[in-house]
C-alpha cells in the first residue's frame, strides 16, 4: 500500500476504534427505544439524567432537537466523559466540508425536466464533487435516470443505468432517445452479479442515496472488478436481509457490537428538509400511534408495543377514529370493541398518548446523541474496507443538510488503476 494511503488508513482506523469504544460504553443510552419501551433501562445508572430530562419543558425539548452541541453541553453536569467524548468526535477532521461553489453551473435544458428542486439540488451537489473523468459511467439503482441524465451532460461520456423496475427503465430511455443521450438502461437486479460486460476497471460507478444492501453490493462489486472510482452517497442503512449487521471492513469485524435493524435505523433518524406541514404530520402520526397502543393494550391486556407499518399520509389528515380504523383492519384486530372508539373513549386514549409523547420526546435527546457517531461509525465501515482494496478514499459533505440529511460522499479513487 502507498505510503499516502497507509497513513489515511490509519487516520479513519484510528477514528473508527474511538467511535466503536464509545458506542459499546454507553450503550445502554442509545439501544434503549423509549418510544416503544416504556421501561428505561439505564434509568437506575444515570438518575439524576433519567430526572432532568423529565423536567425539560416542549420548548427546550424542541431547541435541543435542533441543536445538538447545545444538548452536549447541557449533558456534561451529567456524564462529563461522555460529552466530552461527544464534542470530540463531532469536530473531527476526517469528514471534508462541502465546497462553497455558487449554484449556477449550465446544464442541457434538458437534464433535469421533472426533477424535484430539492433532488436538482442533490444531483448538481453530487456531481460538482467528482473528478473529471474520461471512463465511462455505471449508474446503480438509476429510476429514471434523473442523476444519470446530468452525468452524461458533465463527463461526455456514456452512461449505462442499472435499475429493477422496468417501467422505470423504460421511461428513462425513452428520455434518453429523445433528446439523443447517450445513455443505456439496463434492467437488472443489483444485489446480483451485474452484466459481465461491467466487469472492468474502466468504470465510474455511482450511487447517490443507494439503500442498504444496494449500495453494499455496490462496494463488493465494483472493488472486486477494481473499478477505477467509486461515488457512493449511502442512504437507509437498516434497508438488509441481515438480522445482525455485518460489517465490511477488517477494522469493523473487530468490533463487539451487534447491531440490529433498529440500531442501524438510529442512523438515519432524521427530519430536516421537511416543511412545517411535515413536522405537523410527523406528531400526529407519533401521537395516534401512542394513543392507538394504550387502546390496545387495554383491550388485549397486554403491555407489549404493538408495531404498525407505515400509514398513508393521506390518512393523517382525517380523523383518530380513521387511523384507529386503519390499525385495526392492518393488524386483523376484530377482538377491540366498537364502543372503544367512542368520542369520550378516544379522548381518553389521547391524552395518554400525548402525555406518552412528550415523555418520549424527552428521553429520545439521550438517545439521537449517538445518531451522528453511529452513522460516521457506519460510513468509515464503507471507508475502510475501500482502502483495503487499494482505494485512495475521501468522505466529503456534498451539500448542505438543509438539502438532505444523507450528505456524504465516499469518492475512491483506485492507487492503480
Amino acid at each position: 500500500m502507498p505510503p499516502e494511503l497507509a497513513h489515511q488508513h490509519i487516520i479513519f482506523r484510528q477514528t473508527f476504534n474511538a467511535i466503536d469504544e464509545l458506542l459499546e460504553q454507553h450503550q445502554s443510552l442509545w439501544r434503549h427505544q423509549p418510544f416503544m419501551q416504556s421501561n428505561c433501562p439505564w434509568r437506575a445508572d444515570y438518575p439524576d439524567l433519567f430526572a432532568a430530562l423529565l423536567q425539560l419543558s416542549e420548548e427546550q425539548v424542541a431547541y435541543f432537537e435542533s441543536n445538538t452541541p447545545q444538548f452536549i453541553d447541557w449533558l456534561i453536569d451529567f456524564i462529563p466523559e461522555l460529552a466530552k467524548a461527544l464534542t470530540a468526535l463531532t469536530s473531527a477532521s476526517f469528514i471534508q466540508p462541502t465546497l462553497s461553489v455558487a449554484d449556477d453551473e449550465s446544464s442541457a435544458k434538458f437534464t433535469h425536466v421533472g426533477v424535484p428542486g430539492r433532488k436538482w439540488q442533490q444531483i448538481k451537489a453530487f456531481i460538482r464533487h467528482l473528478s473529471k473523468t474520461q471512463s465511462d459511467i455505471l449508474d446503480w439503482c438509476s429510476g429514471k435516470g434523473y442523476l444519470a441524465n446530468e452525468l452524461h451532460y458533465w463527463s461526455g461520456n456514456k452512461v449505462t443505468c442499472l435499475e429493477l423496475d422496468k417501467t422505470l427503465c423504460d421511461a428513462g430511455q425513452k428520455h434518453a432517445v429523445i433528446n439523443k443521450m447517450d445513455i443505456q438502461f439496463i434492467k437488472a437486479d443489483v444485489l446480483e452479479t451485474i452484466p459481465t460486460q461491467f466487469k472492468h476497471p474502466n468504470l465510474l460507478h455511482t450511487g447517490l442515496h443507494a439503500c442498504g444492501d444496494l449500495h453494499i453490493s455496490l462496494l463488493h462489486q465494483a472493488s472486486r472488478d477494481h473499478a477505477a472510482k467509486i461515488a457512493l452517497s449511502p442512504c437507509c442503512y437498516h434497508k438488509t436481509k441481515d438480522d445482525i449487521y455485518r460489517p465490511l471492513s477488517d477494522t469493523g469485524k473487530n468490533t463487539k457490537l451487534k447491531l440490529n435493524r433498529h440500531d442501524l435505523h438510529l442512523a438515519t433518524e432524521e427530519i430536516v428538509t421537511g416543511g412545517q406541514r411535515v413536522v405537523r404530520q410527523r406528531h400526529t402520526e407519533q401521537l395516534w400511534r401512542l394513543a392507538f397502543n394504550f387502546l390496545y393494550q387495554e383491550q388485549h391486556q397486554t403491555k407489549q408495543y404493538l408495531s404498525l407499518p407505515s400509514c398513508p399520509k393521506s390518512l393523517l389528515a382525517k380523523s383518530f377514529n380513521d387511523f384507529c380504523a386503519w390499525a385495526i383492519k392492518i393488524k386483523s384486530l376484530e377482538k377491540i370493541e366498537q364502543n372503544a372508539l367512542q368520542p369520550n373513549t378516544t379522548e381518553r386514549y389521547l391524552a395518554l398518548g400525548k402525555t406518552r409523547l412528550q415523555k418520549v420526546s424527552q428521553l429520545e435527546l439521550i438517545r439521537k446523541t449517538f445518531k451522528q457517531p453511529l452513522e460516521h461509525w457506519l460510513l468509515l465501515d464503507r471507508a475502510l474496507f475501500l482502502c483495503e482494496q487499494n482505494y485512495a478514499v475521501t468522505l466529503q459533505e456534498f451539500c448542505p443538510k438543509t438539502v438532505t440529511p444523507r450528505n456524504i460522499l465516499i469518492y475512491a479513487e483506485h492507487a492503480y488503476s
